[in-house]
């Protein structure tokens, strides 16, 4: 999950104005301080316990979307891993809730829980690894393309009193999630960093996407044959990419059948 990406580079000089939230981030980075360390102690000062960055984004105008990640979260991988493989994004109410949003999503789990049996079940496993509320914040950006910044709590449930200091610290999250996505976004593309998903194997249901994508079909087909969202096909397929390390739907089918993941 990047845990060695380093965004000094990137950000602003002494002499500029950064907003006081930044600062330790600045004076840390500047020290060759660890950014995991420093953005943690950040977010547990605003009153959330981890941070998630996500990114669906493609450098070229040719290139197809890939997805990148970057978390403070203690178990990340084995949390990634659980989330690909039961394909969470389909019904995480962060991705869900937030598709035509442009402003912070407040959740928690007893604002999500009883849609359906599978968002329980992703709401019951994001518990278990600490994330039982927080603030999403989305971003739709032209240059690169979609992202979402969460602030994460093991709290399940927000009460009046959690709900006044999360308004409190709500600016201080947009700054950061702002910042921190700009930097990001920056230091994918001028270093060509590969997505942190890079070699894992492809889950059920990307393998499903990736064969009925080379069987011709277009992502409102695959929607209406898997009974999914196109924009939820569309994630899969950035998945895709990046696990196989390549720019486009073409080379991936063609990957795909190379190695016998699947079959015309």
């Amino acid at each position: 999950m990047f845990e060695s990406l380093a965004l000094s580079a990137s950000l602003p000089d002494a002499a500029s104005a950064l907003p006081p939230i930044l600062e330790p981030l600045r004076e840390g980075l500047s020290r060759g301080g660890d950014l995991k360390g420093i953005v943690g102690n950040i977010v547990e000062g605003l009153g959330f316990d981890s941070f998630t960055y996500a990114l669906s984004a493609s450098s070229h105008p040719d290139h197809e979307s890939r997805n990148y990640a970057w978390t403070t979260l203690a178990n990340a991988r084995e949390w990634l891993a659980v989330y690909d493989e039961n394909a969470y994004v389909e019904f995480d109410p962060r991705v869900q809730d937030t598709w035509d949003r442009s402003i912070p999503y407040l959740w928690d789990q007893a604002s999500c829980r009883g849609r359906d049996a599978l968002t329980d079940a992703f709401l019951d496993a994001a518990l278990g690894v600490g994330i039982g509320s927080g603030v999403l914040v989305p971003f739709h950006d032209s240059r690169v393309g979609r992202a979402g910044v969460s602030f994460n709590s093991h709290i399940a449930v927000i009460d009046s009193r959690r709900r006044i200091a999360v308004a409190r610290s709500l600016g201080d999250c947009l700054v950061l999630a702002l910042y921190f996505h700009d930097f990001f976004a920056r230091e994918i593309f001028s270093k060509d960093i590969s997505p942190a998903v890079h070699g894992l194997p492809l889950s059920r249901r990307e393998l499903q996407c990736l064969q009925l994508a080379a069987h011709g079909m277009t992502n409102s087909d695959i929607a209406r044959s898997l009974d999914i969202s196109e924009r939820t096909v569309q994630f899969h397929c950035s998945n895709i990419l990046s696990k196989l390390n390549v720019l486009n739907r073409g080379e991936a089918i063609a990957t795909g059948i190379a190695t016998n993941l699947i079959t015309l």
